[in-house]
Formats: structure tokens, C-alpha cells, sequence
């Protein structure tokens, strides 16, 4: 039997029939269809298109024998380089590609075209972001929860209902969870904080920062408290971290450490004392270690 006799796998004969009916179409005019065919082939499509997604990167995570056959770093690079999609892009889709075999549910949504690539990625970190301590079944019920919103929200929507999802399947952890789910955030926060300063020529200096959210707020409160209602929000707030810099006292500035500040913080007591749940600053969330942290200061 020569190697083209040798029946194709059905994965394969499946990607080539889909390629062969969608090329028999490819020249045909969309805008005689009626309106009611339309909808129907758009929602088909895209539950297609998920379905085509999950089988792609469900064999992208099996591929490592095409890439070392390439002699490429991984399976993604290699698919990269041949489809030109850029890098990033490219170690995004590996990096799903290997998530969704460590959560069996998502991937199975992907399947049958209920949950697209852009909802699976944020179910997929919504679990992800659990603490350890959440036990397995919990996480099951979490992202089964997920997939079942993932039919009325979109990927935004699923962002924010992802961060409270404890609520909704474990409300008995829920409010320690998100205070340590918070100080994880706080201290990936704190590891990234960075200013950058950098001369434009032109009498200014464009100043780049990434800082917490919380050191965010406190800077929104300072920058806010004089109104000038004849100029823009971002001019006014520009004019104000001017005075607040000028009006400074040099002889006040320490070696180490900083001045004290008054921060209005809401909090229940039982949570600032055990050091667990959340409370709010202004109207950034933040975990109650913060808040007894900045009650110290």
C-alpha cells in the first residue's frame, strides 16, 4: 500500500472536507440570503469556529513531535512561523492550548461550541486565581458555573463575574478567599510598581508610572481636591501633581520611609482584626492586611 493509499486519519479528513465546503462557497454573494438565514449561518458559524478552535489547539498541545521535526523551540513557534501570526500570539494560543487539558470542562464548551476562545481564557485564569487551599470540587462547580454564564455574558462581563464567583458556589469561604486573593494581587502589584522619566525637548517631561491601586487612589484624592471646572480632567489633575510637588517641604522628606497619611478606610471591625476579607479605599478594593497596613502608617 503506497503512503497514498493509506487512509487519513479522521481528524484530518474532517479538516479537509470543512476546507473543501467553505472553498465551494468562498465565491458565492452573501446579500441574497435571506435575513433569517443570515442569523442562523452567523450563530452556526461561530459556534463553528469555537469548535474548529478547540480542535486546533487541542492538537497544537499534542505537536511537540512537529516541532522538534522542525527543529522549532516548541509547537507554538513552529505554527507561528507557518501560519505568520506573531510571537506573542503564537505562545498565547500554546499557553490555552495547555490549559484547557488541565480544565476538562472548559475544553469540552470549546467542543461543542457553546463557550468561545476568549470566554475559555478568562474562565480558565477565573479558576486559575483560586487559592490553593480551594479544594477540587469547589473549582469544578466554579468553572461549570462560568460556562453556564458564558451563555448570556461576554468575556468583560465574565471578567468581573469570575471575581466573585464564591459567592455564588462557596459562600462560606468566599469573603476570606477574595482578602487573599487581594494580597496576592497587592503584592503582584507592588513587585511591578515602576516611574519612568524621560525629556521630550521641549521644555516637558513625560512621566510613566505603574503603581497600585490603592497608592492610585490616594494620588486621584490628592489631584481632585481643587475643582477647576474650566479645564479638562486631565489638565487639571496635571496642574495639581505640579503644586503638590512644589508645595512639598524638602526639610520634611525622610532617609527611609515616608510621612504619615490619613486614609479613610471602610472595613468591618471583625475583618480588620482577624486580617481577613476586604474593605474599600475610595472606591478601589483592597485586601484587610492593606487596611490594618495603612491604619499603621
Amino acid at each position: 500500500m503506497t503512503a497514498e493509499q493509506v487512509p487519513c486519519h479522521p481528524i484530518l479528513a474532517c479538516a479537509r472536507t470543512l476546507e473543501t465546503e467553505l472553498k465551494s462557497v468562498s465565491e458565492m454573494p452573501a446579500d441574497y440570503l435571506r435575513t433569517r438565514d443570515k442569523e442562523e449561518t452567523l450563530l452556526v458559524l461561530a459556534g463553528v469556529e469555537a469548535q474548529a478552535t478547540e480542535l486546533r489547539l487541542r492538537l497544537l498541545a499534542a505537536a511537540g513531535d512537529v516541532a522538534e521535526e522542525h527543529a522549532a523551540r516548541d509547537a507554538g513557534t513552529w505554527l507561528g512561523h507557518a501560519t505568520r501570526v506573531t510571537a506573542q500570539s503564537a505562545r498565547a494560543d500554546l499557553h490555552l492550548a495547555t490549559d484547557l487539558e488541565a480544565h476538562p470542562l472548559a475544553a469540552a464548551a470549546m467542543r461543542d461550541g457553546s463557550v468561545n476562545q476568549a470566554q475559555a481564557r478568562v474562565i480558565i485564569r477565573s479558576v486559575d486565581k483560586l487559592s490553593d487551599e480551594v479544594d477540587d470540587l469547589t473549582r469544578a462547580r466554579a468553572e461549570k458555573h462560568l460556562i453556564e454564564l458564558a451563555g448570556t455574558h461576554d468575556p468583560c462581563d465574565l471578567q468581573v463575574l469570575g471575581t466573585k464567583i464564591l459567592e455564588v458556589v462557596a459562600p462560606d469561604i468566599a469573603e476570606a478567599e477574595l482578602g487573599k486573593a487581594l494580597e496576592r494581587e497587592e503584592q503582584a502589584a507592588r513587585d511591578k510598581c515602576s516611574l519612568k522619566m524621560s525629556r521630550r525637548g521641549d521644555g516637558t517631561t513625560k512621566i510613566t508610572a505603574l503603581v497600585p491601586d490603592s497608592i492610585a487612589e490616594r494620588l486621584t484624592t490628592y489631584l481632585d481636591a481643587e475643582d477647576a471646572p474650566r479645564v479638562t480632567k486631565s489638565r487639571s489633575r496635571g496642574d495639581a501633581f505640579c503644586r503638590l510637588l512644589e508645595h512639598v517641604d524638602p526639610n520634611r522628606l525622610p532617609d527611609h520611609g515616608g510621612d504619615a497619611t490619613a486614609v479613610v478606610v471602610t472595613i468591618p471591625f471583625e475583618n480588620l482584626v482577624n486580617e481577613l476579607g476586604s474593605a474599600m479605599l475610595g472606591s478601589t478594593v483592597i485586601s484587610a492586611s492593606e487596611a490594618r497596613r495603612l491604619a499603621c502608617t
